[in-house]
């Protein structure tokens, strides 16, 4: 498995309880499909307990796939290990490498963009959702 990156993670998973973020939620409603019945979302198991995809773990489980390098960015590592350990299982020569970054420190976000080696093919997915407290 080749899974690269990270650096300690800013906060665990228990502290992250309202920014599940990473591509993965809870399952706490299920949508299903209106031709089949069948629930709208993709599962991921993580902890023995099942989460749903985002449209970001999905586009980069489908990047994989294609063949292309993944760089998973978000604030929480475990859940950053998760997804890309998901997208490996599934597709095992998948290369995906991950930070921990907050996509709202700017000099951060800075600093990753800079490291990015010119010359090589980018396509860019930002997936970030913004809910409410119920």
């Amino acid at each position: 498995m080749t899974i690269t990156g990270g650096q300690n993670e800013h906060q665990s998973c228990e502290q992250a309880s309202s920014h599940y973020g990473v591509g993965i939620k809870p399952v706490e409603y299920v949508f299903k499909d209106i031709s089949t019945g069948k629930p709208s979302h993709t599962p991921i198991s993580v902890g023995g307990k099942e989460y749903k995809t985002n449209i970001g773990a999905a586009a980069a489980l489908e990047c994989a796939r294609a063949g292309a390098v993944v760089h998973l960015v978000a604030r929480t590592e475990s859940k950053l290990l998760s997804v890309a350990e998901w997208i490996k299982e599934n597709i095992p020569s998948a290369q995906v490498e991950y930070s921990v970054l907050d996509l709202n420190d700017l000099g951060a976000m800075q600093k990753m963009v800079g490291s990015i080696p010119d010359g090589i093919p980018l396509y860019w997915v930002q997936s970030v959702g913004l809910g409410v407290e119920r």
